[in-house]
């Protein structure tokens, strides 16, 4: 008897239905014998396991719920025409609807060149006949112009005398009813379009948008309905600050990793910021100067580290940052100078700026600067802080005794990151 293992763990990926009793069944449902239907609210979709989906969006347009599903056949629908009398066709329409997304096609009839746009659906196509024209050609100009949408397949019925085609929604599943409106044409169903449910995933979402999958927040990203996939809501590339890793569990082995099959693709969500110096500040006193970084060479989303207001941080979006200060200073007046630069918060209660409570990490670098032969002195500060959003923050950097000291732009960088 096999007590299906792998890696030690119960493993049902390939049990035959037979082997199982009737309580277990459902349990194993994702056996070889029903390998597409998934039985949990939140799954991972495997990839081109499905032909089509519905998804149910909240007042925020996000994906609530997504439902995928595996045609087995297509809608069929004969569309019967009828011949223009005097020019009766002029301005009347049918609508075809493509089923996925909802988009209606209008397709409206011109005799002669006369005929009024209705203005309807989502996009309007003029079938330009003559006066008179029978049926068939009535048909065939109607073909020319559907034929032009990859989302419906034509057969003329009858050959070309006949009077009717066949449309088939290559979208699958069910859908909206042709609808010929006045126009005196007719449909009839030739086949329901089948399908079945093949997986679901259901998402939550916190109060600022993320999303919350399996019971793991995913901050910064966004379900992706046609991959199955959560990806990155920002700019990858230049602003790659690494993977996102569980909110709830920042142990340094489990970041959320799915195989190739059916893979959830992660791609970089932190926002991070990297800033230096260029314009040497000078004469700073023990009153203290704003550490100005006047140089931003890579900032991956604006948005959530807003850089707009100079020696300013705006951090808009609530979470962990982390801030990362390289800073090198100098005397200005040849005496023996000591720096201190700090990271202050401001307060918006008393509208006020405050240090960073130093119990809640490294907040403050000190320099120690000899003279002017050898005063430059390089140091750093690292914190991660719990960030609400709108949070603001600045380095106040100023001499200890009386006297003035000067930065070093070379010697000067600052990065933030969402971690």
């Amino acid at each position: 008897m096999s007590f299906n293992k792998k890696d030690g763990e119960l493993d049902f990926s390939n049990v035959k239905m037979t082997q199982l009793g009737s309580s277990q069944s459902i349990r194993a449902s994702f056996s070889e014998l029903n390998s597409g239907l998934r039985t949990i609210d939140t799954n991972t979709i495997i990839r081109d396991a499905y032909t089509h989906f519905i998804q149910e969006l909240d007042s925020n347009g996000n994906p609530t719920k997504v439902t995928y599903y595996q045609a087995t056949s297509p809608v069929i629908d004969e569309m019967f025409f009828v011949s223009d009398v005097g020019g009766d066709l002029a301005s009347k329409y049918i609508v075809l609807q493509e089923f996925l997304t909802k988009r209606e096609i209008v397709f409206y009839i011109k005799v002669g060149g006369s005929g009024t746009n209705p203005g309807l659906g989502d996009e309007q196509v003029a079938v330009d006949i003559e006066l008179n024209d029978p049926a068939s050609v009535v048909r065939l100009n109607f073909m020319n112009a559907i034929k032009q949408y990859k989302d419906f397949q034509l057969e003329r019925v009858g050959g070309y005398v006949g009077t009717s085609i066949k449309i088939t929604y290559l979208q699958f599943g069910e859908t909206q009813a042709l609808n010929v409106t006045d126009t005196g044409f007719f449909v009839i169903r030739r086949e329901e379009g089948s399908s079945f449910e093949v997986g679901e995933a259901c998402i939550e979402y916190d109060v600022d948008q993320n999303p919350i999958w399996n019971g793991n927040l995913l901050k910064g990203m966004i379900y992706n309905s046609f991959a199955g996939t959560f990806e990155s809501s920002g700019s990858a590339g230049a602003g790659d600050c690494g993977p996102i890793d569980f909110v709830d569990d920042l142990k340094e082995n489990n970041r959320l990793k799915i195989d190739v099959i059916g893979s959830l693709n992660f791609a970089s969500t932190s926002a991070c910021a990297y800033l230096n110096q260029i314009t040497q500040q000078n004469n700073i006193d023990q009153t203290g100067d704003i550490l100005v970084m006047d140089n931003s060479p890579m900032n991956s989303d604006p948005v959530v580290i807003d850089l707009s207001i100079s020696g300013e941080y705006l951090i808009t979006a609530s979470g962990n940052f982390e801030f990362d200060l390289k800073v090198t200073a100098d005397t200005n007046d040849g005496a023996r100078r000591t720096s201190r630069t700090v990271l202050e918060r401001f307060n918006t209660v008393n509208s006020l700026w405050e240090e960073i409570d130093p119990n809640l990490g490294s907040t403050v670098a000190y320099g120690y600067h000899r003279n002017n032969a050898s005063g430059e002195n390089t140091s750093s500060s690292k914190i991660i802080l719990a960030v609400s959003a709108n949070d603001k923050f600045r380095y106040k950097i100023k001499c200890l005794n009386n006297g003035l000291i000067k930065t070093v732009p070379e010697g000067i960088s600052l990065s933030i990151k969402q971690v």
